[in-house]
């Protein structure tokens, strides 16, 4: 299969399962020699509109685009995203990554990678001019607003001109839904769907516009605040090279290590940018997971002591689900960007920030060691485990009353990972902004004592501390006569006291009827449809 060498042999090995044909040329087709350009220059000219889809196997945009004529790959250096503040160079450099493998790959199946650096509809309307006819095939896209209208402004050009628009699927988020009966079979259904091969070599038009270099972040003027060490190469040789190690090995114990960040950065999958930027399909993560699920559990009843057990990856399962169904609700409600799912409690907290708590939260200055850790380890990596990021998020929200909106962006930048559906649904959740789920908040001191008993996390991170004793890392702000020889700063708040009035304000605002009427729309839009019932449960201790 052409252009298969970055596919790992477990995806390989799923494709000849299914037995799926690829995509041909036609019975009179002379197949090209590997990596040579067919320039054609009469026909409709399929355009191939990469976005969040960087990868060759399973794209139903480029599978069904090599079936229909002459093909040109492209990329759109979107400014205007790209300067968006919930944007950073962390995202373009591992997008400029994956890019550079794509054109890699695509060359290999005859096809140059078209990048031009304008706005899109000026970018459709000169490949319109320089071809006469074109046919664009994208793949559904569920981000924030501004690619929101950027998606309504080409489907209105193209109706506009007469030009087809074929939208694809590429995960489990469906379009068109009025609530959330039936989502999970219909999940299903696009899990259960066969892979899409690479294409063979396929025909390619002649340029008639010139492309650009990808640009650098600088070039752009993308914020660049952060530094980051040891972070994750963009691109679908790595995302399969991940997903294989971890389903062969570095998933044991993955439901009980995940939520440390000491042991997380290995036992976890990794792939979250792959899936974020599309390096990788949803599909093929699980349908290669339920695969070793199945050997697993043929091999002594997977039992071996070498390799995972079959409930580690049926956790891992889980959670592939849950990434659909928080994108799924943006999907439902994109006005959930802006304003909370209970739109009683929008002006719960203030908008305007306490300066002085919002920068010591960002630069990890807050006084309790083992949240100012796990904010310094994710602004030196671009990630942290999700049990941390709930901690920060709950941190700020419960602890420094801060509103969602006030962290969104600064997140969104410092997460390698940004998608917006699973981020914006995950904030106001561990705010308590939805009004269906239980409050979220984590004892800071509790965590770090769970986490790293032994303060190995915290004493490399915050260095201030690191050699006072394991109690007085963990107790820290407690013993008083401590202050004076250590450059750290006292508990910017008693997490006793804001959480107290965090759950009193909760407790009288869950009073009003309109939050009670909120609520009730919220469940019947967005509720999850497992339980007959969405009765509130009893707050677990964090």
């Amino acid at each position: 299969m052409v252009g298969s060498r970055s596919i790992s042999a477990r995806s390989k090995r799923l494709l000849l399962v299914q037995k799926t044909p690829a995509s041909d040329l036609g019975a009179n087709s002379i197949p090209p020699h590997r990596g040579a350009f067919i320039l054609v220059v009469s026909h409709t000219i399929q355009i191939v509109w990469f976005k969040r889809d960087l990868r060759t196997l399973d794209h139903a945009a480029l599978s069904n685009a090599c079936k229909s004529g002459p093909v040109l790959p492209l990329f759109l250096v979107e400014r205007r995203m790209l300067r968006a503040p919930d944007c950073s160079s962390l995202h373009w450099n591992f997008i400029s990554e994956a890019l550079n493998e794509l054109r890699d790959s695509l060359r290999k199946m005859g096809l140059p990678l078209l990048v031009l650096n304008e706005d899109v509809v000026s970018a459709f309307t000169h490949l319109l001019s320089a071809y006469g006819k074109i046919v664009i095939h994208c793949h559904e896209e569920t981000g924030n607003a501004i690619s929101f209208e950027r998606d309504r402004c080409v489907r209105n050009w193209t109706r506009e001109q007469g030009i087809e628009l074929i939208e694809y699927p590429q995960n489990g988020v469906i379009r068109g839904l009025r609530n959330r009966d039936g989502w999970s079979r219909k999940w299903n259904e696009r899990m259960n769907a066969q892979i899409i091969p690479i294409p063979k070599s396929t025909k390619a038009p002649d340029l008639r516009i010139t492309g650009v270099s990808l640009p650098s972040s600088t070039d752009l003027k993308i914020n660049q605040e952060f530094g980051y060490e040891n972070k994750l190469f963009g691109g679908e040789k790595a995302a399969h090279e991940l997903l294989d190690s971890f389903l062969e090995t570095r998933s044991k114990g993955y439901e009980k290590l995940m939520s440390s960040p000491i042991s997380a950065p290995h036992h976890c999958s990794r792939l979250s940018p792959y899936l974020a930027w599309g390096c990788i399909s949803s599909k093929v993560v699980v349908q290669a997971t339920r695969a070793r699920v199945a050997e697993l559990k043929a091999e002594k009843g997977g039992l071996s002591s070498e390799g995972p057990r079959p409930r580690s990856l049926t956790s891992f399962l889980s959670r592939m689900h849950w990434r659909c169904h928080f994108t799924q609700k943006l999907e439902m409600e994109p006005q959930i960007e802006f304003s909370c799912f209970n739109r009683s409690l929008d002006n719960l907290r203030s908008r305007t920030p306490n300066a002085n708590l919002l920068e010591a939260w960002r630069s990890g200055q807050t006084g309790y060691p083992f949240v100012d850790a796990c904010m310094r380890y994710l602004r030196a990596h671009g990630w942290i485990n999700f049990r941390m990021r709930a901690m920060l998020v709950s941190f700020a929200a419960y602890d420094l009353w801060l509103d969602w909106r006030l962290i969104k962006d600064f997140l969104a930048q410092t997460f390698i990972d940004y998608e917006p559906g699973i981020h914006i649904s995950q904030l106001q959740m561990q705010s308590g902004t939805t009004g269906i789920n239980t409050l979220r908040i984590y004892n800071p001191v509790k965590q770090g004592m769970d986490h790293d008993p032994k303060a190995t996390f915290i004493r490399q991170w915050v260095p201030e501390v690191a050699r006072l004793s394991i109690s007085e890392i963990h107790d820290w702000g407690t013993d008083n006569f401590l202050r004076p020889t250590v450059d750290y700063p006292h508990p910017i708040v008693d997490h006793a006291e804001a959480v107290r009035l965090a759950r009193q304000r909760f407790r009288e605002i869950r009073t009003n009827a309109n939050y009670k009427s909120d609520s009730e729309k919220v469940r019947q839009l967005h509720g999850s449809r497992k339980r007959a019932t969405n009765r509130p449960r009893k707050p677990a201790r964090r």
